[in-house]
């Protein structure tokens, strides 16, 4: 969403912007977000996420999407962009962010700022390394689809989770593999094992979530039970 050196992560604090339509447009939304809270008033939180995965997501141009529609054609999956570095974590943990910030501004307007949910340092890695391990739990391949006259996209992006750490008391809970292994276990029993019960097999999942949560002693879990 901002323009700075791949060196460290972004924070709340760094200053907005973007080289691509994708990033500027997120920060423009933003930037009209604390206009209107200046202007109008009220409780008016802002949420940024890591790059989401998790079952259910059949968008376009999307790595995980990408992958369960190749793996079901049989063919080789085209990774457009194998270098990029992303910060990857399950949709769960990214949700319970969200709504746990939504229950504390309920209750305190000093919420009312932007707040980082992304995954730990280890889930920083390249997309090449996603789509291995999406194959172990459904095998298939790969092919290098690079493209140099593609357009720019940022060689590495990271979120700075400490803000959410210390005044949320909000911390990511499923780790890369377990995010991986769960996304790519939706998929194969949906579209493989032909399950009927996707309700069932997403509640699963959620219980199994919260079950980790509670036991890493999660401000969100607790309040969520």
């Amino acid at each position: 969403m901002k323009m700075m050196a791949a060196s460290r992560a972004f924070t709340e604090a760094d200053p907005l912007g973007g080289h691509d339509i994708y990033s500027a447009s997120k920060a423009a939304t933003e930037i009209m977000t604390r206009s209107w809270q200046r202007a109008f008033g009220g409780r008016i939180a802002t949420a940024r996420a890591g790059n989401v995965i998790g079952g259910g997501d059949y968008g376009v141009d999307r790595i995980v999407p990408d992958c369960v529609r190749s793996l079901e054609a049989g063919e080789p999956i085209a990774v457009r962009s194998p270098a990029a570095t992303r910060p990857w974590q399950h949709v769960f943990d990214c949700l319970s962010g969200y709504l746990w910030l939504g229950a504390r501004l309920a209750e305190d307007d000093a919420f009312a700022d932007a707040f980082n949910f992304g995954p730990t340092p280890e889930a920083q890695r390249p997309v090449r390394e996603l789509v291995e391990n999406f194959l172990q739990h459904w095998p298939g391949e790969w092919t290098d689809a690079s493209d140099p006259a593609a357009p720019h996209e940022a060689a590495t992006l990271s979120l700075a989770i400490d803000k959410a750490r210390e005044q949320l008391g909000w911390q990511p809970v499923w780790d890369f593999a377990n995010a991986v292994q769960r996304t790519a276990r939706w998929y194969h029993q949906r579209h493989v094992v032909n399950a009927e019960d996707l309700h069932g097999l997403s509640l699963a999942q959620l219980e199994a979530y919260t079950a980790d949560a509670t036991a890493k002693t999660s401000a969100f879990a607790a309040w969520a039970k």
